[in-house]
Formats: structure tokens, C-alpha cells, sequence
């Protein structure tokens, strides 16, 4: 089994090169708040990799991961495979076992299961502390039962759904994850359309991913609507709630000199 990380806007599997426009997908997200506070976000495409890389970077102290995913698949087969046989031959000891279908996982664990192993479907909640097997039980019970398992469990502050390791949905207890994982996407669209490794784009600022998405909720961003310049990078914004097809109406700008990002007022 190889890595699978790459960049989700490529409509083929080329990576690490800059895209040509037609050549590159548009990034939808949709982002409304909670009852009980925090968020729920929509967001594709991206990488089940790069949603967890988002939100550590805002933990503090320690924090593990349920995961509960059957439907794992190879490489060659594309056929399901037992969970234990899949972390066997990846060398991953999870912290418990909650079931045969349910683990917590160490954070080096977690990237090693994600980049490596395809899954239709991976369901994950990310919880601040060690993880109990009563806990973990009691929140696998909740999905099982269509119940959010943030509400089983004061520590859990993100749930997470990856299908096909590209359409996210994300429920956390605060906005900051959610607004967060936005940003993140928004380093990888632009990395494909310039070539740039992500980790030298800066992320854009959180504050200003909450001003955009303060407008409507929604947020398109389509590579025709993009235009490079000589020191920065247009990038226009849909946020329009009805309809796709209307020009962008607000913009992010990328500075190439120095590497930071500027908004609209």
C-alpha cells in the first residue's frame, strides 16, 4: 500500500506541478453554526489528511482519535478489508479497540492509517485527552444511532466524515476548527495553481475565512476566476446562497513578496 496524499484540486493524479485552469477543480464549502455552539462544515474537495493537519495545529495538550470506519479498501482489490488485517500490515498497535470496526489512534498512527489506506468512507471523532473504552463505546453507540457523538462526550471537539478522501463534513464544538480547515484548503487550491508547495503558502488568516464565510455561509472558488500577476494572485469568491454560475462577488489576495493574504472590508 502507497501513500496516497495529494493535492485534491488536480482533476488527474498529477501533483506538485501548477495547474492549468482547465485542468483544476473548484473548492465549494458551506459553513453554519451550531445550536449548541461551534459549526458544521461541508467542504470539497480535500484530503482526509490535510482536515486533521488543519486542526491539530489549534490543539493544545494532548488529544487522540476514534476512528470508525469498516469500509477500508487496497490499493490493487478495491475490495473491503478487516480492520485488523490493515493495521497489521501497516504496524499500527491502536491505544484500545473499541470493536472490530472501532480504534483510537495516537496522532503518528492516525496520518500513518489515512495516507496509506484508500476508504470509502472514514468517520472520526477527535477528543481532548485520553480516550476510555466506556467513552469511545458510548460514542460509537451515537453514530450507530444517528445521535452527533459530541454529544455523548464533554472532551469530543470535532467529528469528522472523509468520503472517497475528498468530500468533508465537519462538526466541532467551537468555530475554529471549522474556519481552520477552510484556510487549509484554500493553501492547497493555491499551491495547485501555482506550483508552490503548500507548506511554504501561509495559511490564510482565521479571521479573515470568518469574515467571508460571515457573508452567506457559502464559498465557491473557481481556478477560471483566479488570475495571476506579477506579485499577487487574484483569487475570486462566490458566496452567493442561490446560484453557482454568478461571478465571484468578494476576493482573497495572495502577496507574493510576502507571502500573506488580504481581503475585502
Amino acid at each position: 500500500m502507497n501513500p496516497i496524499i495529494s493535492n485534491p484540486f488536480f482533476k488527474d493524479s498529477s501533483s506538485g506541478q501548477s495547474a492549468a485552469v482547465g485542468t483544476m477543480r473548484a473548492l465549494r464549502s458551506e459553513f453554519r453554526a451550531r445550536e449548541e455552539h461551534g459549526a458544521f462544515l461541508q467542504i470539497s474537495p480535500m484530503r482526509a489528511a490535510h482536515v486533521f493537519e488543519a486542526i491539530r495545529r489549534l490543539e493544545e495538550g494532548s488529544a487522540f482519535t476514534l476512528v470508525t470506519s469498516p469500509m477500508m479498501v487496497t490499493d490493487d482489490s478495491k475490495s473491503a478489508v478487516p480492520t485488523e488485517a490493515v493495521l497489521s500490515r501497516l504496524g499500527i498497535a491502536p491505544i484500545e479497540r473499541v470493536n472490530e470496526d472501532a480504534i483510537v489512534l495516537d496522532d503518528a498512527d492516525l496520518m500513518k492509517l489515512i495516507v496509506t489506506v484508500p476508504m470509502e468512507e472514514l468517520q472520526a471523532v477527535r477528543v481532548q485527552g485520553p480516550v476510555e473504552v466506556r467513552d469511545a463505546k458510548a460514542m460509537v453507540a451515537a453514530i450507530a444511532a444517528g445521535v452527533s457523538p459530541l454529544s455523548v462526550e464533554m472532551r469530543a471537539t470535532s467529528s469528522i466524515i472523509v468520503h472517497n478522501n475528498e468530500d468533508v463534513s465537519l462538526e466541532c464544538t467551537t468555530r475554529q476548527p471549522a474556519l481552520a480547515v477552510v484556510s487549509e484548503d484554500l493553501r492547497h487550491y493555491l499551491s495547485a495553481l501555482t506550483g508552490t508547495p503548500a507548506a511554504k503558502i501561509s495559511p490564510v488568516p482565521l479571521w479573515q475565512i470568518d469574515r467571508m464565510v460571515s457573508l452567506t455561509g457559502r464559498m465557491m472558488v473557481r481556478p477560471i476566476e483566479s488570475q495571476s500577476f506579477s506579485t499577487f494572485i487574484d483569487i475570486g469568491v462566490n458566496t452567493s446562497e442561490t446560484s453557482e454560475e454568478r461571478p465571484a462577488d468578494r476576493c482573497l489576495i495572495y502577496d507574493l513578496p510576502s507571502n500573506s493574504w488580504h481581503d475585502e472590508a
